[in-house]
């Protein structure tokens, strides 16, 4: 657990004078959210601006494997609701040609320049797919924003109070920022916290799960 493995090297003066932590293959909003806890709770104690970060490769296989666009989480008090999820992208003739309504997501900034005309356009009849080697990285890249969205807009939530949260995890925060500020850390219950973070992982159901076997 990061949580447990930070407190211990706090502990043991690790940290001290370092800029950064990143963490491979960790992408979701609820994950954005837990490290965002505990980078708070490493710079309140260390006085730092440390910085935790983290990245995976979920954004690029779910445009280029699955060619799905990653959604916009509408994020309620269900825990469900804050998971990735994606939906197949429009490849097909029909939009190829124009002949159906070809706009992006209006919250995708891309939608000021691109349509999905510009990612799927063979007009071809016969064509194998109607993408080519831009249509990719642009899809890519816009599931990489769609991550970092949701990311902020959790993040904005949970310590913001700029929309709602799902009770387990306004919990697992409090119980981290917590942890931190305690001044012995045996003397914290970590086996609570330890319970409340792996019912949080398990409540996961998002695409993400899909790819994230795969590694």
């Amino acid at each position: 657990m990061l949580a447990n493995g930070c407190r211990r090297l706090l502990d043991e003066g690790k940290l001290e004078g370092r800029e950064w932590i990143h963490v491979l293959g960790i992408s979701p909003p609820v994950p954005q959210v837990i490290y965002t806890a505990i980078q708070r709770g490493l710079r309140k104690a260390l006085n730092s601006k440390i910085t935790v970060s983290l990245d995976s490769s979920s954004p690029i296989q779910i445009a280029s494997v699955a060619a799905q666009l990653v959604n916009l989480n509408e994020q309620t008090t269900n825990i469900k609701d804050w998971v990735i999820s994606a939906t197949p992208i429009p490849e097909n003739l029909a939009t190829a040609r124009k002949e159906v309504d070809v706009s992006l997501p209006s919250y995708l900034p891309h939608s000021k320049m691109l349509d999905w005309s510009d990612v799927i356009y063979d007009t071809d009849v016969y064509a194998d797919t109607r993408r080519d080697g831009l249509s990719y990285p642009l899809l890519e890249n816009m599931n990489m924003y769609m991550f970092h969205l949701n990311g902020m807009n959790a993040c904005n939530a949970v310590f913001n109070g700029k929309g709602k949260v799902p009770q387990i995890l306004a919990d697992a925060v409090g119980m981290i920022e917590e942890y931190f500020s305690a001044e012995n850390a045996k003397d914290f219950e970590i086996s609570k916290l330890e319970k409340t973070l792996a019912a949080l992982k398990q409540k996961k159901t998002g695409i993400e799960d899909e790819f994230a076997a795969r590694k």
